[in-house]
Order: C-alpha cells, then structure tokens, then sequence
C-alpha cells in the first residue's frame, strides 16, 4: 500500500477518535441535567439524554469508536448518578455501555446489503436486548445489591430491593432506550450532522420532511407554553418558565408524546422519500450500465481500426461503471507467455506496459470468479516466475491491498487472451454480489465479439447476436419473465414474418426486433412490473413509457439504431388509438405492427402476477375481434390461418 494511503486512513481513524471523545465529553455534561418526563403518585421517570451522543457515533460509525466515546464520559457520568444503588450500580452502569456497543455492532451489520434482515432492525433488536437487560435485573442486580454497603459509603445499606422499584427502574429504561434510539434516528437524518460524521448525506427532501416536523413538534410546544401562561385560569409560571426552567413534569410529557409523534411522521415520511429516491437513482444506474454497454459496442464497427489496447481500457472503464462494489481495476493483454498491462483505474498508473510472465490463475475455466487477497498471491506466484525484481518492485508498490478480486479472463478457441480484474478495497465492508458477477459474465460476451472479428474477420451476425443476447440477460436480472417473454414473441413474430414471404434481411430484423422488444422496462421499478393487482393511472402511464425508453436506448448504437424505430412502434393501434405517438395503419413500421400481434399472443397465454393464462382459443378469438382496431388485418389473418 502506498504512504500517502496508509497516512490518510491512519489520520481518518484519529479524526474519528477524537470526535466520538468530543461526542462523549457533550454527553458527561449534558447526562447532569435531570430531564424528568414524568413525575405523578410517587413514580418518576427520568431521561439521561447525554447518552444520546455515543449513541450516534455507534449506530453511524460502528461499535468500536460508540465504545471509545461511551467510555470517555457518556456512560461514565451515571457512575456518579447512580453511585446509591451501591454495588448494584456494577450492573446497572456497564448495561448501558453494552447498549451502546449492541447498536453499534447492529449498524455494522445492517451495513451490508446480505444482512439487512428484519431482526436486525435497530427497535425490533430491542426488543430482545431488553429481555436479556430484564433478566439481568431480576438477578445479577439484586444479587450485588445483597452486599451492600459498599465500601464508598457504609450508610447505602439497601440489601433488597422491592420488586414495584425494579419493574418501574426496568420501564425508565425500555422508555429511555426507546427515545433516545428515535432521537438519534432523527439526528442522522439530518444533513449537517451526516456532513459532520463524514457519512453519506441523504437528498434534501427527506432533510427538510425532518426539519419541518421538528419545527413542528417546536411550534406545538411554544402554543402549549403560551397557552398556559396567558389563558391559564389559575395563575402559574412566566413564559420562560412554561416554555423550558420549570415545565411541569405532565405537561412535559404530553409535549414530548406530540413532539415523538410527529418525530416518528417525518422518519416515516422520509423514509418513503428515500426509498423513492434510491429507486430512481437505480433505475437511472441501470440506464446508464446499459448505456455504457452500448457505446462499448460501438467500437466494434471499427473492430479492424481501434487499437486493442484502446478497447481494453474502453472495457474495464465500462466495468467498473457497471460493476458498483469495485474500487479499482486492470487490464491486460496477453502475448504468448507474457502479460502486459494496458489500462488501470485506482491504481498507480506506473504499471501501465509493465511486462511480466503470465500467471496462471485457478479455475482457468470459469468466465467471471473471485480470489481472496489477490495482491498477495499475484506476488507469491511472480516469484515463482523468475520475474525481473524491478518488474516486481513496481508491482509491489502500485497495486492496491484488496480484499477481494474478480478476474473476468477473455479466450478464443481455448486460448488466454485478455483480462479485466476488479478489486475491492481491503478496508471496505463491500463484497461483490452474484448479480455484480453474473453482469461480469455477460459482459464477457462483447469484448469476445470483438476479439473475434479482429483475428478472425467473420458475420456481423455473431456479434449482434452476444450483444442483444447480453442486454436480454441483463433485462432478465430485472424481471426474469421478459427473458422468456422476449423469446417466444421473437418465434411466433419470425414465424408470422416467413408466412409473409419478406426477405431474408427483412425476418433477421423482425427476430432482433422482437428480441429488445421490451427493454425500456429495465426502467420500470419491480413493483409495479410484477404487482399483482390493477396498476393505478400513474403506475400505467409509467409502463407505457418503455417503448420510447427502448428506442432511446437502442439508438445511441449505430448497429442497433435500425431496430430502435420498430421497438418505439410495437405498442401503436392500426385506428391510431395506441402509444406512444398515435400512429395509424402503415404509418406504423410492418415490423412493430408483427410484433405487436405476437407480443398479445405470448401475454394473454402466459401466467402474470397479476392473472393465469388464458386459454390459446379466447386468446385468437379476442385478437380476431381487436382485428381492423387494434391490429393489421391482413397479419391477423396470416397468424391465424397459417402460423397457429
């Protein structure tokens, strides 16, 4: 690893320690202020909300540095609150430093997309952490509780406890846990203190949705505190003493019940916002690997001008646009028993036409696989090479320490003859995903395209056929029914094609056409394409936009731009009643118009989520009553008298 690496983490680690310290420092101070919640018939509740600070750090940091910070005061100021329980405070004090790491652990966890489950949801885990704390009071509290006095002070003879003191001592704390774990869910919501955390900021809707319902929760409190000094028939306190230094413990928690509710109204307010912002941010990911894709393909056109050095960095700047766990990447080309390196991202680009003997990776037969540490055993394997030691010292210094690494090894008829690797970072939670590895395989198939025409000149047909087969798949980890939905509307549009007596050219197109048909839905979010029930207006005005988000796709690719026009069309009406612009009769592309009849054919008598299949005969007569409305005539008539 490089110096300036090393140094920038190690000063990213101290700057982290001395924040949670300073986190931890606010909470010992603030915890000395007694909040009383409620305060009626001799049982009160109090808040020790300076634990809210190394509560943060753990849940947006990790448990360690919560530990660091609980330990340098926000925990430390109950060993002085709570010094009369004795020796029972030997319990009830390290309990709440243990929260405090059990969220943070929790939040390490809920880190990665793997361990995202219910259970580990922050107020559901307290649930059980609480029954673990319950258990604990019920005996290791009022076993230290028995030796009392403690030394400190012979007068705290308490030696039992009742049983009403601990169930009231047991809700303070399920109360305290739970309030402080919503308060802190709230600050983290908060861009000024995510920007301060050095943690991923959250777009300004979902901010300012928090923001608001705490201006309101505010406002309420200020109407409340008005209220009681100027329209209050029993004379009481001044404004500022209503407002915050002598609130009444009842009124402070009515205040604080609607102060949590509209607390909990933004969190879940914000929380639909974000969920609705990442799925656009997805679906917008999506687009764009798509598009990368297929201006990688372009240069396949030029296969015998581009240089093959400049594919391969095209390549794996187009990997790791696509593949989002990857930090930094190679690219090689091989030349007999020599590698060489013509492209990097993220490493040092002195190892750029650095040749060395090529190393022989395990499990050659594998399109995409991944090795652990890969670094290491690429310097274990180049001394056993006889590799010149400058050669090794460059490799040494530039490559980055990785966690782990996913090799994607190019061939033609059996030969080794490039490859991309993609490393993640070793300090990094991220792992890749089988769907980051499958995309890997699938992007295999263009480079392979292109390596094939380069040696060995042949059909452009090979090379349509990786690449739309590629952008299939990739639609399919979408929604795995259009894969099989694309497929049978591309065989009966062929056969319908044939049975027309078009030419050769003409069927190929037809079949491709078909093939894409449909993939402007990998824009279209999972819910509405797999709901089950009837889609609402919005929800169909947004399907009903895959046509033109196909077209816009397909036509940034010379090769694949005379099949944008025929996908654009496919869902047009012959009366002109169709989308998305309303054409009629042979104003619409001959091609959508087959596609459109074969596309009806293959839903309607297959299963959806929504509906069965119908039966092959309800399905020909509905298409024979749409005949001269919906659909060409003279195909309807093809289809049904000679295709089925």
């Amino acid at each position: 690893m490089d110096n300036c690496y090393f140094f920038n983490n190690i000063n990213a680690n101290i700057k982290k320690i001395i924040i949670s310290i300073f986190f931890g420092l606010i909470g010992f101070l603030i915890n000395f202020l007694s909040i009383t919640i409620y305060d009626y018939e001799g049982i009160r509740i109090d808040i020790l909300l300076g634990l809210l600070f190394p509560l943060i750090i753990s849940i947006a940091w990790g448990w360690k540095y919560g530990l660091i910070s609980a330990l340098f005061g926000g925990c430390q100021t109950m060993w002085i609150l709570w010094y009369a329980d004795g020796y029972g405070m030997f319990y009830s004090v390290p309990i709440f430093t243990v929260w405090i790491i059990f969220h943070g652990f929790l939040s390490d966890l809920n880190k990665t997309k793997e361990n995202k489950k219910w259970y580990y949801n922050k107020y559901v885990a307290e649930v059980y952490f609480r029954i673990v704390a319950t258990i604990g009071f019920f005996t290791i509290f009022i076993f230290l509780v028995s030796l009392n006095p403690p030394f400190w002070n012979d007068e705290i003879i308490t030696n039992t406890v009742s049983s009403d003191w601990l169930k009231l001592v047991i809700v303070k704390h399920i109360v305290e846990s739970y309030l402080l774990l919503l308060l802190a869910d709230l600050f983290l919501r908060l861009n000024f203190i995510r920007k301060l955390l050095k943690i991923k900021e959250r777009s300004r809707d979902t901010g300012y949705i928090i923001v608001y319902s705490l201006i309101s929760g505010v406002f309420i409190w200020i109407i409340d505190s008005i209220m009681l000094t100027y329209f209050n028939t029993i004379p009481g306190n001044d404004f500022l003493d209503n407002f915050i230094f002598d609130i009444k413990p009842h009124d402070l928690l009515l205040r604080l019940i609607i102060f949590l509710i509209f607390a909990i109204l933004g969190i879940l307010f914000s929380n639909l916002i974000e969920k609705r912002n990442k799925g656009k941010i997805e679906l917008e990911k999506q687009y764009g690997r798509i598009t990368s894709i297929l201006k990688l393909t372009s240069n396949i056109e030029k296969a015998k001008s581009i240089e093959e050095k400049e594919f391969m960095s095209d390549l794996l700047t187009t990997a790791m646009e696509i593949i989002p766990e990857a930090d930094f990447g190679t690219a090689h080309i091989y030349q007999d028993e020599f590698a060489i390196s013509v492209a990097v991202s993220g490493h040092d680009d002195s190892i750029i036409n650095k040749k060395y003997k090529y190393v022989s990776e395990p499990d050659i037969s594998k399109e995409a696989y991944i090795i652990k540490n890969f670094k290491k055993y690429l310097l274990e394997n180049l001394d056993n090479k006889k590799i010149d030691k400058k050669t090794k010292d460059i490799g040494e210094k530039s490559l980055k320490e990785d966690k782990e690494t996913m090799i994607v090894t190019l061939s033609l008829k059996e030969r080794n003859i490039a490859s991309i690797t993609l490393g993640i970072d070793k300090d990094s939670i991220k792992s890749f995903s089988k769907e980051s590895l499958e995309l890997a395989r699938l992007l295999k198939n263009i480079p392979s395209a292109f390596y094939t025409l380069i040696r060995d000149y042949e059909l452009k047909q090979i090379l349509h056929k990786n690449m739309i087969t590629a952008i299939i798949k990739i639609l399919s980890l979408h929604n795995p029914y259009t894969n099989e939905h694309s497929i049978n509307v591309a065989k009966v549009s062929v056969q319908i094609a044939e049975k027309m007596g078009i030419t050769d050219e003409e069927v190929n197109n037809v079949y491709w056409s078909a093939m894409v048909h449909d993939i402007g839905k990998i824009l279209i979010p999972e819910e509405i394409l797999d709901k089950k029930g009837k889609l609402t207006e919005a929800e169909y005005e947004i399907v009903k936009k895959h046509p033109v988000w196909g077209y816009e796709t397909l036509n940034t690719d010379k090769s694949l731009n005379k099949l944008a026009k025929n996908v654009l069309h496919h869902h047009e009406r012959w009366d002109g009643k169709g989308y998305p612009q309303g054409l009629a009769r042979k104003d619409i592309p001959l091609i959508s118009r087959i596609i459109a009849i074969a596309d009806t054919y293959d839903a309607m008598t297959s299963d959806r989520p929504y509906r069965k299949a119908i039966c092959k005969e309800l399905v020909l007569q509905e298409i024979k009553n749409n005949s001269g409305t919906q659909f060409d005539p003279e195909i309807v008539e093809i289809f049904i008298n000679n295709v089925l």
